[in-house]
């Protein structure tokens, strides 16, 4: 038993407290941790942003659809206060980031932890490229103010379907909802005001330290370096040279260098070694620790048939883009941990 604790300890998923009110206790790091994990994976892999969208409508297409069917009375209560509060909101007040917020908790009704997380992750990945370059403007800089009103307008439809426990109608709200926003997403992908495929600059907050200027440039400059590791020539443990040779390379400062070093460490790009033979060098796991941790993450968080459930539903409604995939890898993952280590998540 005691190894069981050290391992969710060491996975975050409990936080052993000591003391006259010591014990187990859940939520050790917070899921957002995790969700952003994620976040960084499908932005390194350079998605295409619309490919991402995609699924991430698809996943609220079908939390609506289960949400409709498993909402409790607490939910609805939920919901319907919600629902009063949006109507009664004066239409100069409704939001990008409002209405986002809001359509995460609509899928949190349907009450599937390994769904919600997908979702926020996907949904996070693209709205961030949303914030980050669209900003809800036209071609020539406009405020794009009717956007944000019809989706507003959409999703009410379909959180009043929710609560009404009409599931077909929900589903078709949903729907009408998700093809609006792609018809968006296609218009603003076609103007040239969002990025073809997520950028690295949406991952991270501006370190506070650092000239907001010389993190975007950073930024760029780890897109090129993941590209580089990316090469079939080179291989797990590859050295990449020095910071000051890197620097040189890319043609930016030592210290945009080790701002660019610092991002791709968190995301298990690269090792730095220090030393005689020290330098910066590929790392030997690259991004399947990452990615296994998210595995691990949700093995922690949702019971077998619930994985499994999820992982049949997503096979059916997945596409073949590479977006999609990744979940469905995931979750596999999660499966396979789960039945690897059954005394530690059962």
């Amino acid at each position: 038993m005691r190894s069981a604790v050290r391992e969710l300890e060491r996975q975050g998923v409990i936080r052993v407290v000591r003391g006259r009110l010591g014990g187990l206790y859940g939520g050790g790091r917070p899921s957002a941790e995790a969700t952003q994990k994620l976040v960084d994976h499908l932005t390194l892999a350079e998605l295409p942003t619309l490919d991402v969208a995609k699924f991430a409508m698809a996943l609220y297409r079908l939390s609506i659809r289960e949400a409709t069917r498993k909402i409790s009375p607490e939910g609805r209560q939920r919901l319907a206060h919600d629902i009063q509060k949006m109507s009664a909101m004066d239409k100069g007040n409704w939001s990008l980031e409002a209405w986002q917020i809001f359509r995460t908790d609509l899928v949190s009704l349907a009450g599937g932890a390994a769904l919600s997380f997908l979702h926020s992750a996907y949904h996070g990945a693209y709205h961030n490229a949303m914030m980050s370059e669209l900003h809800l403007v036209d071609i020539r800089g406009n405020p794009i103010s009717d956007r944000d009103e019809v989706m507003w307008e959409l999703e009410l439809c379909v959180a009043q379907a929710v609560l009404a426990g009409d599931v077909s109608s929900a589903g078709r709200a949903a729907c009408d909802c998700t093809d609006q926003e792609a018809e968006y997403v296609k218009m603003t992908l076609a103007d040239g005001m969002l990025s073809q495929t997520l950028r690295p600059h949406t991952l991270f907050r501006p370190s506070a330290n650092a000239p907001a200027s010389a993190m975007k440039l950073a930024h760029h400059v780890l897109r090129a370096l993941h590209q580089r590791i990316s090469e079939p020539d080179v291989y797990p443990g590859h050295y990449l040279g020095t910071i000051a040779a890197l620097a040189a390379s890319y043609g930016v400062s030592i210290d945009v260098m080790r701002d660019t070093v610092l991002l791709a460490d968190q995301q298990k790009l690269i090792e730095l070694r220090r030393g005689r033979h020290g330098g910066v060098y590929v790392s030997c796991t690259r991004q399947s620790e990452a990615t296994m941790e998210v595995a691990q993450h949700l093995a922690a968080l949702s019971a077998d048939d619930e994985l499994m459930a999820l992982l049949t539903q997503l096979e059916e409604i997945t596409p073949h883009e590479t977006a999609g995939h990744i979940a469905l890898d995931i979750l596999r993952q999660a499966i396979a941990e789960r039945s690897a280590q059954p005394n530690l998540y059962h």
